[in-house]
This record gives structure tokens, sequence and C-alpha cells, in this order.
């Protein structure tokens, strides 16, 4: 039994541009704080609960409380909301994502989880504005955990519990961004990256098997099958 896990915004969803803008407008509607540009990998964690907790303290000199924080997840929520009223066409699938993940449900020897950096209930939202079937899907997310590490590793054991294991034959990794590509490394797990907007940064880094889309079932399912620990 094969183990395949996704991030979802740039890996699944083509998404992250609209993801980023309501991030910052919700940082700034909440603390009247603009922020410049971001890099989002220049953050410890690259998660929304990592990247809230690491602006957060950075401009107050403290943790943020629950309370602070689930506020400002119902405001970010309600940003991505309006986002898709006003440009639905900013939340669309990786091309083939669909079709793909229906393929992998149709093989009784590969099991499909979901890991990613968003909080649930924005991640859900995102899921469901671009037709991505999650219902059925284990989503570990950051609700809970605020490191990459810790989600994907959640993501394998609730895998291994539901489908009764104790091992998988081998566990694969889809991701569009450094972060991914650094935690796999971690946790020394076969990685394919995923590069909608063709700045090639995965395969500088090293990542041997990187796709625009899913749209070559056959192509991406060899790579899964060829992909090994990246040393």
């Amino acid at each position: 039994m094969k183990l395949l896990i996704f991030d979802i915004d740039g890996t699944l969803t083509d998404t992250k541009k609209a993801d980023d803008e309501c991030f910052i407008e919700a940082f700034q509607e909440k603390y009247a704080i603009v922020l410049p540009e971001v890099n989002w990998a220049a953050f410890r964690n690259v998660t929304d609960w990592g990247l809230f907790s690491e602006l957060y303290s950075s401009h107050f000199q403290t943790s943020p409380s629950d309370a602070e924080m689930a506020d400002f997840r119902r405001i970010f929520l309600k940003k991505l909301e309006n986002k898709f009223k006003n440009s639905p066409a900013a939340f669309q699938e990786v091309k083939g994502a669909i079709q793909f993940l229906k393929h992998c449900a149709n093989l009784p020897s590969l099991k499909v989880a979901f890991a990613t950096g968003s909080w649930r209930h924005s991640a859900i939202f995102k899921l469901m504005t671009c037709d991505i079937p999650y219902q059925n899907i284990i989503l570990s997310n950051s609700d809970n955990f605020i490191s990459r590490q810790e989600i994907v590793l959640d993501a394998i054991a609730q895998a291994k519990e539901l489908y009764g294991l104790t091992f998988f034959e081998k566990i694969v990794y889809f991701g569009d961004g450094e972060w991914d590509f650094h935690t796999t490394r971690l946790l020394a797990i076969p990685f394919i990256g995923v590069d909608v907007g063709h700045d090639e940064k995965l395969k500088k880094l090293g990542t041997k098997y990187v796709f625009s889309d899913f749209w070559e079932i056959d192509a991406v399912m060899a790579a899964v099958e060829k992909v090994e620990i990246l040393e």
C-alpha cells in the first residue's frame, strides 16, 4: 500500500495569490498595519499558525492569545469568501488535479491524504471553491500544529490508523514550496514538485520530478514509482 500526501495551495488549488493577498489584508484590517511584500519562505514555520504568530510577535513583542488568533482566522476566512465572490477566477484547480485524485481513488493499492499549512476552515473553503473532493480524505492542517513536519507526520499517523496499517510500502509528498521540499528532506520522504508558476525553484533545489500540473496522469504515476528519498 502506498500513501500519496498532497499540499493544497499551489499544489491542488491554484489559489496562492488569493490566499497571500487575503492573509495580508486581514492583518491590515485587524491591526492597521500594512505589510510590505512578504517573503514567506523566510519564516520559521510556513503555516497559517506559524506565519500569523511570527508576524504578531514581530509587531507586538509577545505571542498572540488563542482568542487573538481565532479572531484573525475569522477575518481571514471572510476575506477569502469575499475574494471568491468578487474574483472567482482566482480560485481554480491546478490543471488535472480533480482527474488525478479520481484516478488515485480507483486504485486499491493507493491511499491519499492532504497535509496543508492552511487552517482547516480556509483549506476546506479553497478545496470547495475549486471542486476538489475532500469529504472522505484525511486533512491534516494548521489548526493543531505550527510546523509542516508535524502536519505531515499527523497525516501519516491518521492514514495508518484509518487503514489499519503499521507502515506504508511507500509515502510520496506532492508540494509546491521550498518549505515542502525542506520538510520532506527532514522527514526522509520522497518528494514530487508542482510548479504551476514555472519559477523552477524546486528544480534548482534538486527536485528530480517537477510537474506544472497533473494532466499527464501516466507521467505523474511513473514518477510516483521512480521517486526516491533525496540524499
